[in-house]
């Protein structure tokens, strides 16, 4: 008989570490790391249940399998759904950022809203590396700040980076963007690859 333990359950060798169609599952950080494997917990519960060769551990016959499998896939879902809320309006708020910096002709704001060691792809030119060559080729077209409007088609996050693609529209015509999102160890979310037409 399995004994319950945090380390039995959650250790590398457990069986949560067993759980999952699709093989193990990538790391999460967190809380969010924590639901899903209270959710794994559950799953494994129902397993464990359903087989009738291995005794049941005394966490089993305390709780109702199919009840502690539903109630932890809620909260697994619950906080995937808030995570993609917060991630989709901290992706506007960068995006606000640029819409603002541009109507002020702002290009060191611009730059500072890409990673260190960002890609800037715009058509028939040679890509641009970094904060600096980005604020600078901003800074010479600006030309005192225009109108932009940028509007997002769709968005993916997965922890530590993520994408994003949409349209524009500004005072010279219109274009497509796709952005590489990254985070930074300090949680920023930041553009780290960007190609327009």
């Amino acid at each position: 008989m399995m004994e319950f333990t945090v380390a039995g359950l959650f250790g590398a060798s457990g069986p949560l570490s067993q759980i999952g169609a699709n093989g193990p599952d990538p790391p999460l950080p967190g809380l969010l790391g924590a639901a899903r494997q209270l959710s794994h917990f559950g799953h494994w519960c129902r397993l464990q249940h359903c087989d009738g060769d291995r005794p049941q551990s005394g966490i089993q016959r305390a709780l109702p399998n199919a009840w502690v499998q539903s109630i932890m896939a809620r909260t697994y879902d619950a906080i995937l759904g808030s995570r993609g809320m917060a991630f989709a309006e901290e992706y506007r708020r960068l995006l606000d950022s640029y819409e603002t910096a541009v109507a002020k002709g702002d290009a060191e704001s611009i730059g500072a809203l890409f990673t260190p060691d960002a890609l800037f792809l715009a058509p028939n030119q040679s890509a641009l590396k970094g904060p600096k060559e980005i604020a600078a080729d901003y800074a010479s077209s600006l030309d005192g700040g225009y109108t932009v409007k940028m509007t997002i088609d769709d968005m993916q996050d997965h922890g530590k980076n993520g994408f994003g693609s949409g349209s524009f529209v500004y005072d010279g015509g219109s274009g497509k963007w796709l952005h590489i999102l990254k985070r930074l160890e300090d949680q920023s979310l930041k553009i780290h690859r960007l190609c327009w037409n």
